[in-house]
């Protein structure tokens, strides 16, 4: 999610060259609003508008939920808020998805299959995702409706 590790940390990249160039090679998942090494070796690419990581990570998030694509046994037992977290992703369907970072519905749903069927996963974020000068902003423009318990 907007780190071009081919420029940014290469032996990790190089690592995932030698494995895309191998038997059984994963799949790669780009997203990012420039072309760069990584993007245009990604199967899929997301080329997402600027400022609209908040609503592509929503999306994304009740795709995997709706589809059951999550250990519901580990988010019981280990978190809290689930249950907000899921009222708060509901409003994000593929096509607002699609309409607020302008990309395709279809490659939204391709990018939860992506992430939901994976047996492994390796993410990488760096500075476009979480150091843009309004990323706390749209971090909280989510939760904004979410009451925390014990608060008013």
């Amino acid at each position: 999610m907007g780190h071009n590790v081919a420029e940014t940390a290469c032996v990790l990249w190089a690592r995932m060259l030698d494995r895309r160039r191998g038997p059984n090679p994963p799949a790669m998942l780009a997203v990012d609003p420039r072309s760069t090494p990584v993007t245009r070796e990604a199967d899929l690419h997301l080329a997402v508008r600027n400022g609209t990581n908040l609503a592509l990570m929503n999306g994304l998030l009740r795709l995997l939920i709706e589809r059951d694509r999550y250990d519901a046994s580990y988010v019981r037992d280990h978190t809290v808020g689930f249950d907000n977290l899921c009222e708060v992703v509901d409003p994000y369907r593929p096509d607002r998805v699609a309409e607020i970072c302008d990309v395709r519905a279809a490659d939204v749903e391709r990018a939860a299959e992506l992430l939901g069927t994976s047996e492994r996963l390796l993410s990488t974020v760096l500075q476009g995702f979480y150091q843009s000068n309004q990323a706390t902003a749209a971090a909280c423009v989510g939760w904004t409706s979410v009451p925390v318990p014990g608060t008013r």
